[in-house]
């Protein structure tokens, strides 16, 4: 079935056609070899005339009929040329605006790209400066809070606390220049320093021995039975310690406690506040925090009861646990999840070998 718009073209032509037949054309032609019979003309346009013949429908350009034909259809050479050239140019005009129009578009997304660059970069660098504001202050109180304790540290946490104080006093020195490249190499170098000290550094507390009339550091360890049965805290080596059995609960709770420890003493050194707290009590395990000295001197009890044996001669051991102490015990309690998976490893390696 013939589709509408081809039907009313083509009634279009029949009735140019039958509108033709009244000037008696011919209904026969040969155009370049081509001949067309029963033709009956259409309306010419400028250039053409549309015309239906035995074989069907054609457009036949008005320079190749005869030239009485193209009197008839009123065919003009130099018409067709003005309107071949004034539709040449009219295509060199609709290129030229829609090339200038593309070029617009394209100079206004690139300054729209510009300027958000502009605008993110901006951004970033407000951003930046902010973080290392922030981070300049928390160093600040970091060395003044270490600074404070560091008297109360004995050996290697000594020289550890004195290492970190050095890697914040670069930070902060290189903050000071307005240099924030320069400032944030220095802010990672002091990040990584903090965390491989918090991560690796054994952690110690401190017990007055009565026959050196001076502190010891005491080994304080926290892991996992070799049978797996879950977690405990140990402090002290050897006969002379004490380990606790720790429920999860337990472990949460010993550190937040920890975390508050941290916090107060961070507030007790800018308030310079002397105060003596209890952080929790949680049956084995037990924290008391102390601050002395108008906040100069900051630390934490730790209490740790355990069960009595042959080879536990103590059933319970307190010690001091320094600002450096507390933070070392919390990350490793929070990294329980790696001791178990490393392990799960260790024991998979082993189950490999036999």
């Amino acid at each position: 079935m013939m589709k509408l718009p081809c039907m009313i073209s083509l009634l279009l032509i029949i009735a140019n056609v039958a509108l033709a037949q009244t000037n008696q054309l011919p209904d026969k032609i040969t155009i370049d070899g081509v001949t067309y019979e029963n033709v009956r003309w259409g309306k010419p346009s400028l250039q053409s005339v549309e015309v239906i013949h035995k074989s069907g429908v054609a457009s036949i350009p008005l320079s190749k009929l005869p030239e009485e034909l193209q009197v008839k259809f009123g065919y003009d050479p130099q018409k067709v040329s003005q309107s071949i050239a004034a539709e040449r140019a009219g295509q060199v005009e609709r290129q030229k605006i829609a090339e200038k129009t593309a070029e617009v578009a394209k100079r206004k997304a690139e300054e729209d790209r510009m300027a958000e660059a502009t605008r993110r970069a901006k951004q970033t660098e407000e951003e930046t400066k902010n973080t290392l504001a922030a981070r300049y202050a928390d160093a600040m109180a970091f060395i003044q809070m270490a600074g404070s304790n560091l008297d109360s540290c004995k050996g290697d946490d000594r020289s550890v606390m004195k290492a970190l104080i050095q890697t914040a006093e670069e930070f902060t020195a290189a903050y000071k220049t307005g240099d924030i490249q320069k400032a944030e190499v220095a802010l990672k170098k002091m990040d990584e320093a903090l965390n491989t000290v918090h991560e690796t550094k054994p952690v110690y507390g401190y017990r007055y021995n009565e026959f050196l009339h001076d502190e010891v550091t005491v080994p304080v360890i926290f892991n996992m039975y070799s049978n797996n049965t879950g977690f405990y805290l140990q402090v002290g080596d050897g006969d002379f310690s004490t380990i606790s059995p720790l429920e999860i609960k337990t472990i949460e709770d010993l550190a937040a406690g920890l975390q508050k420890s941290i916090e107060w003493t961070g507030q007790c050194i800018k308030q310079k506040l002397n105060t003596r707290k209890e952080v929790g009590n949680w049956g084995s395990i037990s924290l008391e925090f102390v601050s002395e000295e108008n906040g100069q001197h900051c630390y934490t009890w730790l209490k740790a009861k355990g069960p009595f044996g042959r080879d536990r001669l103590i059933e319970e051991s307190t010690v001091k646990l320094t600002m450096l102490n507390v933070q070392c015990l919390l990350t490793r309690i929070s990294h329980a999840d790696k001791i178990v998976e490393k392990r799960i490893r260790v024991e998979g390696d082993s189950q490999k070998l036999k």
